[in-house]
């Protein structure tokens, strides 16, 4: 529930006029389990940070499946389908990245924890490749390896492996 936490406190100081605080930060959401609806409604206040803050999303993750159930069946955002037409929606209007981490290998049977997997790859990735050129908002779908493989939204990413 860190993640609601994180988003709560971001809305917070927008509304109390905190920019200061909100222009130096660095924001991502590892599987974050938020009620999609109840994400909406913090982002829009939230707006646009620079950089994007980026969601790490994965559709077959197990935890989020459970919490799911126990909310009623309410959407978890971490396990939100970046082909989710209304999914996509989300970054287009708050100006935020969401990446499909599902390919990622996970280290327990609850595909709970593949943010672990993508951090150390990610740092790796980053001394020799373009990875940190996409830094835009979007939607995107990494490969196993932690390579971004496309963007549902053409000319929002560019292909991390060595190509345009």
């Amino acid at each position: 529930m860190g993640a609601w936490l994180v988003m709560e406190a971001l809305r917070q100081l927008r509304l109390q006029g905190r920019n200061d605080v909100i222009a130096g930060l660095r924001v991502g959401l590892a599987s974050p389990d938020i009620d999609v609806d109840v994400f909406r409604a913090q982002s829009a206040v939230v707006g646009r940070l620079s950089p994007p803050l980026t969601v790490l999303v994965s559709p077959n993750d197990r935890a989020l499946a459970v919490s799911s159930r126990i909310a009623g069946g309410n959407p978890r955002l971490g396990s939100a389908r970046v082909d989710d037409p209304e999914i996509q929606k989300i970054p287009l209007l708050n100006g935020m990245q969401i990446i499909d981490i599902a390919s990622l290998p996970a280290s327990d049977g609850f595909n709970h924890d593949r943010f672990v997997t993508l951090a150390a790859r990610y740092s790796t990735a980053e001394q020799g490749s373009r990875v940190g050129e996409v830094r835009q908002a979007g939607v995107f779908l990494l490969d196993a390896t932690g390579r971004i493989l496309s963007a549902p939204f053409s000319g929002t990413a560019q292909i991390i492996s060595g190509r345009r």
